[in-house]
């Protein structure tokens, strides 16, 4: 089977209501996304397959919907049997009622092929008028992980993501948590797994890849055993303007900092600072990888008000490591 939707349906709306999100809260626990993305260079759209493992409570009687805004879904199955003709708007998914198991784990299983955004949210694609370079990067807040893929998207539904993108070989790519693992991908690129997260709130999902240039340095924090990995990217034409020791000095007094404010140290296992083309706002705190504007790139001799403008960015975000994203 293979169904597209290229423009949903004028009676279609891309919206959750307090109540349906309640509703599904109270239905669905212990979800588990295995998530494989493939992108391609010179391609408009982007492949994914994911496997969901869910709980669904015991006395619930009706369908439960995932939250989907793509483009054409070309298998899907549901504990084990093929849904030929599922019932998708362009932007819920509905799993039926006859093949859903209460009072047990689900697994639904989808294979879909979606564009990439044009309005800087979801799954977003840059060309750099420079060199023609792409980025791919995503921006979820509040409500478009689903752009990405099949989710039950909402903050009060935590799932664990183990993430695996195959892409140019020529590519950096980040997760939010640690690279875990490459290989051939089959097809010429490079095959990037990344480890499981804790559970998270969907609108923290993250990835980016590209020719990134960069590099990664270690902060250490008192009490801990091994220093984290912290990196600061940028595409290539801006690579000359980064401010690695900056950034070093300020991630490191940011882990202190809230470390003690919050008697807890850093709750994340690396953290990437990148640079995105584009970016519609002026940073985002993705856990383990935070997502910057190039506004706040000193293309000349920075003032100590330019200084200090960054840095009120960059604690903001790593603040929301603790109060936000942990919590």
């Amino acid at each position: 089977m293979s169904l597209t939707i290229e423009t949903p349906g004028a009676e279609a709306r891309d919206l959750l209501t307090q109540v349906e999100a309640a509703t599904r809260a109270a239905a669905v626990g212990d979800v588990r996304y295995e998530l494989r993305l493939d992108l391609a260079a010179n391609v408009a759209t982007f492949r994914g397959h994911l496997v969901t493992r869910f709980s669904l409570a015991a006395g619930h009687t009706g369908p439960v919907f995932l939250c989907f805004r793509g483009r054409t879904i070309h298998s899907l199955t549901l504990n084990g049997v093929v849904i030929d003709a599922p019932e998708w708007s362009g932007y819920r998914l509905t799993l039926p009622a006859a093949r859903l198991k209460p009072g047990a784990e689900n697994l639904f299983d989808v294979s879909y092929e979606n564009t990439y955004d044009t309005g800087g949210d979801g799954v977003f694609r840059f060309i750099d008028p420079e060199d023609q370079n792409e980025y791919v990067y995503t921006n979820f807040e509040p409500y478009e992980a689903h752009r990405m893929a099949p989710l039950f998207d909402q903050p009060d539904i935590k799932a664990k993501l183990s993430l695996t993108i195959a892409a140019p070989a020529a590519w950096q790519v980040f997760g939010n948590g640690a690279e875990t693992a490459t290989s051939p991908d089959g097809a010429g690129g490079t095959l990037h797994t990344f480890a499981e997260t804790p559970p998270l709130a969907s609108y923290l999902f993250a990835f980016a890849a590209g020719p990134f240039v960069g590099r990664r340095f270690e902060v250490a924090i008192p009490g801990r055993a091994t220093p984290v990995q912290v990196g600061l990217w940028s595409r290539g034409s801006l690579e000359k303007h980064l401010s690695y020791d900056l950034f070093q000095k300020m991630t490191s007094q940011a882990f202190t900092y809230f470390g003690e404010l919050f008697g807890r140290e850093y709750p994340f296992e690396k953290l990437d600072h990148v640079y995105c083309p584009e970016f519609n706002v002026g940073a985002m705190e993705n856990v383990g990888l935070i997502t910057y504007t190039e506004r706040y790139i000193f293309l000349s001799t920075p003032t100590p008000s330019d200084v200090t403008d960054l840095a009120e960015v960059v604690f903001h975000e790593i603040a929301h490591m603790w109060f936000g994203n942990l919590v």
